[in-house]
Order: structure tokens, then sequence, then C-alpha cells
């Protein structure tokens, strides 16, 4: 099994954006079922982090068609790497707004921004993450799924 974070910008007008977002986790979460893929998108304002992880030849086509996704601009690999066990086990794509975490906020904000900034990716931060501050925000999210 295969796990990549990437970051990317978001390129769809100020009015779309939040729909735009909303589309791609709805279809994703489709789809990824089909290609046993599951993660998760951390957001703030155009700046995105998304987490993939399943089969390795599924996760690299899929993120071989984001690249290529014209919604995408700056798209970074921040880590890659095989795993044996999965970490977002039950999201077939789940949606967080880091300008929306209230509890943990200073966390979640510093971790998204050093990835964002400084293009440094730490699992172990990530699941710490996971497990303790994004849960919340995330099943709240997936509701609208």
């Amino acid at each position: 099994m295969t796990q990549l974070v990437y970051s990317s910008l978001m390129v769809v007008s100020d009015h779309m954006l939040l729909t735009t977002v909303d589309e791609i986790v709805s279809r994703s979460a489709r789809a990824n079922r089909k290609l046993e893929i599951t993660g998760c998108i951390l957001f703030s304002g155009r700046r995105v982090v998304q987490f993939l992880e399943g089969p390795e030849s599924s996760v690299h086509s899929l993120y071989e068609r984001i690249k290529t996704d014209p919604r995408h601009r700056e798209v970074t690999t921040l880590y890659s790497a095989h795993a044996k066990n999965r970490e977002a086990k039950n999201w077939p794509m789940a949606l967080c707004n880091v300008d929306k975490i209230t509890e943990g906020a200073e966390h979640v904000r510093g971790f998204f921004d050093l990835a964002l900034q400084e293009f440094k990716f730490h699992m172990d931060d990530f699941k710490v993450l996971m497990e303790n501050y994004l849960f919340e925000e995330i099943n709240v999210q997936e509701r609208r799924i």
C-alpha cells in the first residue's frame, strides 16, 4: 500500500471555491471506494493538502490525473511512502476546512502552514492530527456527502 501527500493551489473563482471543493470530495468519495483509496483533503483559502492511501497503482494513477486537473496549480509532492496499515481506514475522502477548526486550531494551522510554506510533511505529526483534532471536523463534513 502507498501513502501520498501533496499540496496544490485551487484555481477557481472565490464564489465557486467551496462548491468546487465539495464537488471534488463527493466525486472522490464515490470513485475512491471502487479504487480502494482512502484519505482526506485539508484546505485553507485556496491552498490544499491532500492525503491519499491505497494500492500503489491506484494512488499514482489518481495523482497523475490530479496533476493535470485544470482546477489545481502548483501541485507539489510532500510525502510518498509504502505503508503496512491504513491511517484513514473509513474515509473514502474526508474534508477538513482548516479555517473553521476551533479545537486544536494552533496545532492544525501550524502543521498546515509548515507543509505549505516549507514543503515539510511528517507522517507521525499527521497521525496525531487525525487522531486528536481532525476526526470531529471531518465527521461533520462527511455527513454532507
